[in-house]
């Protein structure tokens, strides 16, 4: 079990758009389709040209300004899923989800890669934001060759996608990033709460 000990709304803590394009924090440049995902993802007011992209990609879906536990992006390669969509909200999610571990337990958002270099691919990236922003570099403690251990108690944590790599573990939030066949456009990824 896992004990909230702050809410989303926290105003000392960034929103998602901040944390990514902030100077103090990822300093990332996503497209507007990318930034519209996120703050949807988190329920945020969103401008006319971004509700035009909810209803484009939703298929006209109106918007309801409530906050989604999964997510589910479809995208090509080199669209910036892992870049700028997944690794970008677990790290958010690691860093003010307002969670921490009870005592004796291991508490990780995680990311599941298609595989051990794609994992590896992950972490490092999930790295170098921490340590590039003078603001998030604090919250890094040490670092594995599969985890990120962050000064809150949470572990930011990758897994090649086998039946027995996850084993074992609690997880506040996941992302699972699938292939199916090896085409351009196959690779899919889901982001799931677990503790909403």
């Amino acid at each position: 079990m896992l004990t909230a000990t702050s809410n989303r709304e926290n105003p000392a803590h960034p929103t998602i758009e901040e944390f990514v394009t902030g100077r103090q924090y990822l300093r990332l440049s996503p497209t507007p389709y990318q930034l519209t995902l996120q703050k949807a993802m988190y329920g945020l007011t969103l401008t006319d040209q971004e509700l035009d992209i909810w209803r484009e990609c939703t298929g006209g879906r109106e918007y309801s300004s409530r906050p989604f536990s999964e997510l589910t992006c479809i995208a090509g390669a080199r669209s910036g899923k892992n870049s700028y969509i997944e690794t970008p909200i677990l790290l958010y999610e690691a860093l003010y989800g307002g969670f921490s571990p009870n005592r004796g337990e291991i508490c990780a958002v995680v990311l599941v890669a298609q595989d051990a270099r794609a994992a590896t691919i992950s972490l490092e990236l999930a790295r170098e934001y921490l340590k590039q922003s003078p603001v998030l570099s604090k919250f890094l403690v040490r670092a594995t060759k599969d985890a990120l251990f962050l000064s809150n108690g949470i572990r930011f944590m990758v897994f090649p996608c086998t039946s027995r790599s996850i084993y074992g573990f609690w997880m506040k939030w996941g992302d699972f990033a699938l292939k199916g066949r090896p085409t351009p456009t196959s690779t899919f990824s889901t982001l799931s709460c677990a503790g909403w």
